[in-house]
């Protein structure tokens, strides 16, 4: 699920290379971040119909078609096969449409970098968690070590043994 403050960044980030209104809506139809930010926390029926609908894109030609919208394209969000929200780009449809398409495809890559940077710390945080268990811990939980190591897909038929190496003199680079 996209947060608002990541929103927030993502217009920040994609009204530097556009002046067309951005609006980033969130599953529930709700503008969570917008270059106009009085539109912030105002609800976006074009935006609720993409998410709980079978259309990805809805265009919007006039002001007054939907309730709560200005005309211009609305994109749902889609990351992993899931719809994370939706983006809309007010303007004339025929004149937007390319920088539309470009505004989703920034943020859903934005989206997916966050989402990978967040699994990589989590990974590392267990890896971390795994390897102190094992070497500090005095009574370590054998049950949650296994579990450790196989979300870190760590195979228990293979024999490891561990080395360790200390410097005698720790000044000493070339050592």
């Amino acid at each position: 699920m996209l947060d608002v403050s990541m929103a927030k960044k993502l217009i920040e980030r994609v009204t530097e290379y556009t002046s067309y209104n951005v609006n980033i809506m969130n599953e529930n139809g709700v503008i969570i971040a917008s270059r106009d930010p009085e539109r912030v926390g105002t609800f976006h029926e074009a935006a609720f119909q993409a998410l709980n609908g079978s259309k990805e894109i809805i265009t919007v030609e006039g002001d007054n078609d939907y309730p709560g919208v200005l005309r211009g394209i609305n994109m749902v969000n889609d990351i992993d096969g899931k719809k994370e929200g939706v983006v809309g780009v007010t303007g004339d449809p025929a004149e937007i449409r390319p920088v539309a398409l470009i505004t989703k495809m920034e943020i859903e890559t934005m989206i997916k970098y966050e989402n990978q940077k967040m699994q990589s710390l989590r990974r590392q945080s267990k890896k971390e968690r795994f390897v102190e268990m094992l070497t500090r811990d005095d009574n370590p939980d054998p049950t949650y070590i296994r579990k450790l190591a196989a979300e870190q897909n760590y195979r228990e038929d293979i024999v490891r043994i561990p080395i360790i190496c200390r410097q005698e003199h720790p000044g000493n680079a070339e050592e």
